[in-house]
């Protein structure tokens, strides 16, 4: 085709715009064309809007195609066809829409309906407003949303819609609106109507719903559709936000209040997943503690016998967007105490001090990120990985693959649980290690009450004997296996020591820093932390015996012959390794004798009241509860007795975040005097008037038979004022605030302590 025959032709591209506009002869062909066409110019329009917007230039296609014999127009004049062009071809730019739409809404204004009609069809065939041009031009969008409510007719507007419109189509299928242009045409007056449409009908009187299923159906449908725009898969926000134009009037919809004003009115009535116990109340605070900003609103109020509840529950600690309680109330709400409670209870004790749920968690965390780096189906612990899907396990960090591991747990409420008891049967599984040996604190403890005793501690292992006379060891263990371990020597800056040969010296760490238990050996015998209570009664330290004394000289003349052995072998010894341990072996042995050679003498008596005091506080072990109480009332006398302890406690905002038997009577007379009867006080006052006294030994083993029962009301008492605050939200949601309560419905749902009314239990 020749060039002659494309001037006949519309023009699709900027070189035949510029053979066009700049030829009288051209332009009128082009419009005569234009007239002739049965369908929209649309590649005509494209390049028009180029024009429109500076990207094709009349300048540059001035100088281009002006000149004769192409062309015989000025720029003015070239300018002019284009705007020929765009009245032949019914386009409009973004400001001839604009000064459109002010005509309408002054035709508005004067109720001339017919007016904006003819505007609107005149918009809507020949501007060419796409999805990105309305996006960008906002006031264009409104401006038509207004103007279409007509007939009584609304507009529901969407920021930040989702991307799928699809959503938007449902939600206006199931409203009985026309979803154009990214918003929805409705008939409904206002924001009201709309909840009405997602609410049934309840009477006034038997607050029964009076919808029949087929309008309940509807509602169902309404809300859900509603749901999917507006809120994530896991309950929280969308960043969408819907705004309701009815009039001049448009109202903002705040989707979490909305949501509760469906909620509260909606049939979906909750109930409380009986039995509610005290694993409810854990799952209830894992909750809570879910749900964003302050979380006061969810914390119980009262006990079940009007008395406010007891703030010694909380820790301190706990702030206003957290529900943490304290250790004496987990281990009271996750066990359950015989008769025979001391041990029970304060072995509890131990292993929470010993291994927290937290620490527990990590260690799982740790197993999984193992057996996903050996390529293994089971953790050590026997815990399935198979739901840990991550890539790249190998090349990836540990500290990344396990902030991966910790948000798979976060996102599934299943893994979330079935991690919390796989942490609590690791604190379970940890007593075992402890019946007889102590905590890593318990031994820090007795370590330094064995040191103000006057003993000397000596190094631990097969390759060293049992101490002797004025002596002690410790060695440190975890599930069973010793933690000792070889590191290098290190001088006082930290640097590696070596010998004259080059060779790295090193020394045998007692692994504290990874243990879970110690054993105790001294003087030959192995100590357990009963014993150690009992040894330490004595309260002074004896006089050194004959008996003594010829220990002591026995255990100089046998380190003398094992440092004469040592030498020997040392002198024989071929290999430089060899040579190296027979000198460390020798080193140790005379200061083992230096040392011992020191107490031949007398043994000075020292004076243990107060170390024992601090010992009976750090060491867990309760065999005797009732002369602990005794012991305890003695102790504190000059300073209010065990009531002193309870109120000081008390005025103490940290006191229960340690675990310490002290801490524990505190405990108990708080929570008892609001829950229970005030039973622990009481006899807390019988044995402060005398602690020697036949009455204060009555009134402790009085106190120890009631205990079981008291920490039974205890534990009953937390529950119904957890439980209590669950059946409110249950029951009147509208008590609480208005932009938690969706988000508490959700979590609470996902711990499974509340479900849907209607739902009955296989």
């Amino acid at each position: 085709m020749s060039w002659f025959e494309q001037l006949k032709m519309i023009p699709v591209n900027k070189p035949m715009l510029g053979l066009v506009i700049a030829s009288s002869k051209q332009m009128e062909k082009a419009l005569q064309e234009i007239q002739n066409l049965k369908t929209p110019p649309q590649k005509l329009k494209e390049i028009l809007r180029q024009a429109e917007t500076g990207n094709i230039s009349i300048e540059e296609l001035h100088r281009v195609y002006s000149k004769p014999p192409l062309g015989d127009q000025t720029v003015e004049q070239m300018k002019e066809n284009v705007q020929k062009l765009k009245d032949a071809a019914s386009f409009m730019t973004i400001d001839d829409v604009r000064e459109l739409l002010r005509e309408a809404m002054e035709a508005k204004r004067n109720d001339d309906e017919q007016k904006v009609n003819e505007i609107l069809e005149n918009i809507e065939q020949n501007a060419d407003l796409s999805s990105r041009t309305l996006k960008r031009h906002r006031d264009v969008r409104d401006s038509l949303d207004i103007l279409r409510e007509k007939a009584g007719k609304s507009v529901i507007m969407f920021e930040n819609p989702p991307t799928n419109e699809q959503l938007l189509a449902d939600f206006a299928e199931a409203i009985g609106g026309e979803l154009k242009e990214g918003s929805i045409l409705t008939d409904l007056k206002d924001n009201g109507e709309l909840v009405a449409l997602m609410v049934p009908k309840r009477s006034k009187k038997t607050k029964e719903i009076i919808d029949d299923d087929a309008t309940i159906k509807q509602k169902d449908r309404v809300k859900k559709t509603y749901n999917r725009i507006m809120r994530n898969p896991d309950g929280s926000k969308t960043n969408t936000k819907m705004l309701f134009v009815s009039g001049n009037e448009t109202v903002e919809v705040d989707d979490i209040v909305r949501q509760k004003k469906i909620f509260v009115a909606s049939k979906e009535r909750k109930s409380i997943v009986e039995p509610f116990t005290g694993a409810s109340v854990v799952k209830y605070i894992r909750a809570v503690n879910k749900i964003p900003g302050s979380i006061e609103a969810f914390k119980p109020k009262t006990f079940e016998n009007g008395a406010s509840f007891a703030n010694v529950i909380f820790l301190e600690k706990s702030s206003t967007k957290s529900m943490n309680v304290n250790p004496f109330v987990q281990i009271i709400l996750t066990n359950e105490f015989p008769n025979e409670w001391e041990k029970p209870f304060f072995d509890a004790l131990r292993i929470q001090q010993n291994l927290t749920e937290e620490q527990a968690t990590e260690q799982i965390i740790d197993e999984i990120y193992q057996a996903l780096v050996d390529g293994q189906q089971r953790t050590r612990s026997n815990f399935r990985v198979r739901p840990f899907r991550i890539e790249n396990v190998n090349t990836k960090s540990r500290k990344k693959v396990t902030a991966e591991i910790r948000n798979i747990i976060k996102e599934s409420d299943s893994l979330e649980t079935s991690i919390s008891q796989a942490a609590l049967e690791k604190q379970r599984e940890s007593l075992q290690f402890l019946e007889g040996n102590f905590s890593v604190k318990e031994a820090t403890a007795y370590e330094n009450y064995l040191k103000q005793s006057g003993l000397e501690r000596v190094p631990a292992g097969e390759d060293n004997p049992e101490p002797d006379f004025g002596e002690y060891s410790i060695e440190y263990f975890k599930d069973g296996r010793s933690t000792a371990f070889i590191a290098p020597d290190l001088d006082k800056k930290g640097n590696k020591q070596y010998d004259e040969s080059g060779q790295l010296l090193t020394v045998e760490q007692d692994g504290k820093q990874d243990a879970n238990y110690a054993v105790f050996n001294v003087e030959g015998e192995v100590m357990t932390p009963e014993k150690a209570v009992k040894e330490a009664g004595k309260v002074k330290t004896a006089e050194t015996s004959e008996e003594q004394v010829a220990r002591a000289e026995k255990t100089i003349a046998g380190l003398k012959k094992k440092l004469a052995d040592a030498r020997k072998q040392r002198a024989s010894a071929q290999k430089e390794e060899s040579k190296q341990r027979a000198d460390e072996k020798i080193k140790n042995l005379e200061q083992r004798l230096e040392e011992a050679e020191k107490r031949t003498g007398k043994r000075e008596q020292i004076d243990m009241t107060q170390q024992l005091s601090v010992l009976r506080e750090e060491l867990l072990n309760m065999d005797n509860f009732e002369q602990y109480l005794l012991s305890t009332a003695k102790k504190l006398s000059s300073q209010g007795g065990l009531l002193g302890l309870a109120d000081e406690m008390a005025n103490k905002a940290t006191a229960l975040e340690s675990i310490t038997p002290e801490r524990s009577l505190s405990f108990f007379a708080q929570v008892d005097e609001l829950a229970g009867n005030e039973e622990v006080r009481e006899a807390f006052k019988s044995i402060d008037d005398n602690p020697d006294s036949e009455e204060a030994g009555d009134a402790a083993r009085e106190l120890n038979k009631k205990m079981p029962s008291i920490i039974s009301n205890i534990k009953k008492s937390i529950i119904v004022a957890f439980k209590g605050r669950l059946e409110e939200f249950v029951n009147k949601p509208q008590n609480f605030p208005d932009n938690k309560v969706i988000v508490a419905n959700t979590q609470f749902q996902k711990v499974g302590i509340i479900k849907d009314a209607g739902d009955e239990e296989e």
